[in-house]
């Protein structure tokens, strides 16, 4: 597809930056207005490679080589930003790079480019936060306060008695094992204990143990964008997602517990944080399945072959796919279901999950399948 007609009817006569504005709100416009996966991949790159530009010209332009000569020629600002402070302007920078992962999943080569702007802007350019001297730690006794006059969901002091429970491994178990017991047909889920205690994000003597709050804000960046979730559940007719800095959400949301409810939910912020990817080791069961190891592990950059770049796992993925679940209390996931595997891992807090066999899907009522919620339950639990 030629897109070079779109640029055509747009008047660059602005500074740089206004001009790379025009092409990434151009490319936002193109790939918004179909869904994600038939989007044109070429408006994706354009985005992302826009944003790049944009970071590495706000380098450049202020450097000291440059602010020592006033007379080069090229102009990033207009008069009207130039008079903010470099904060701001390096704030504007980070979140379109943020919004490059985040919108245009900065694919291949560009999301490894946007991560060293990132770790150089942001202790360079953006002032610190002033966090407190002492770390928080995840609240896990204070009340979630909302007005008096709005009804909510009670507080679950004690769990429900679980009357069939699934059953646990109190020990690693061995491959083969698992893969035993994921090939069965019926599929039912089950527990592995003491399977994940070594990572540094959950052991107790680890300084970067994720129950400690600050140390995560720390870890991904006071001021990087992160989508959020508000409202009851993604199933309420109240529900909307919006972006925001991921240290005002900790402040807000997890430390204040402000109304309403805000969850950070299925979200790769690994792929925002490299520091928070070392926090933790895939399992090896993530591999058991010799074509998810496969798709897994192909340099799609440096591959030869068409195939290879193509290929897929068992789940119909080119990758790996790695989430965070980040709430407070009455954070909650309605009754549904995924069309792929998962192996959830609960680093901190706690999380009470009611499973349906598959078999009695029509019993709790799903959306009709051609909508977006096709496959979660209308019954509220």
């Amino acid at each position: 597809m030629d897109i070079t007609s779109n640029f055509e009817a747009i008047n660059f006569n602005g500074t740089i930056f206004q001009n790379l504005k025009l092409i990434i709100d151009l490319a936002d416009i193109n790939f918004t207005s179909s869904s994600f996966s038939s989007a044109n991949p070429e408006w994706l790159n354009i985005y992302s490679e826009s944003c790049i530009m944009s970071a590495a010209f706000f380098i450049i332009f202020n450097h000291k080589s440059y602010l020592s000569c006033p007379a080069f020629p090229l102009n990033f600002y207009d008069e009207k930003s130039s008079n903010l402070d470099i904060h701001s302007h390096a704030l504007e920078i980070l979140n379109l790079l943020d919004l490059a992962i985040i919108i245009a999943g900065a694919k291949s080569w560009r999301k490894k480019v946007i991560l060293s702007l990132i770790d150089y802007i942001y202790p360079n350019f953006i002032s610190t936060h002033n966090s407190s001297i002492n770390p928080k730690p995840l609240l896990t006794e204070n009340p979630f306060l909302i007005p008096e006059n709005i009804s909510r969901t009670p507080q679950i002091k004690n769990f429900p008695d679980v009357i069939h429970p699934v059953p646990r491994y109190s020990q690693p178990i061995s491959l083969s094992k698992f893969k035993q017991l994921s090939d069965q047909k019926d599929c039912k889920p089950f527990i592995i204990q003491n399977c994940i205690s070594h990572w540094p994000s959950i052991s107790n003597n680890s300084t970067k143990n994720w129950s400690n709050v600050e140390y995560l804000r720390n870890a991904v960046g006071h001021y990087r964008l992160v989508p959020i979730e508000i409202g009851k559940s993604y199933s309420d007719s109240t529900w909307t997602q919006k972006l925001f800095y991921f240290g005002d959400y900790i402040d807000d949301y997890i430390i204040n517990n402000k109304f309403p409810t805000a969850y950070l939910a299925q979200h790769d912020l690994f792929n925002q944080s490299s520091k928070l990817s070392k926090d933790f080791v895939v399992p090896d069961y993530c591999f058991i399945d010799a074509k998810c190891f496969e798709a897994s592990t192909i340099d799609t950059c440096n591959s030869s072959t068409k195939f290879s770049k193509n290929r897929t796992n068992c789940c119909g993925n080119t990758h790996l796919i790695k989430n965070i679940w980040f709430g407070p209390k009455n954070a909650i996931s309605p009754l549904h279901y995924d069309s792929f595997h998962n192996l959830y891992a609960m680093v901190s807090g706690h999380k009470y999950v009611k499973l349906i066999q598959p078999s009695c899907s029509n019993s709790v009522y799903p959306f009709h399948k051609e909508t977006l919620l096709s496959n979660t339950s209308q019954v509220i639990l």
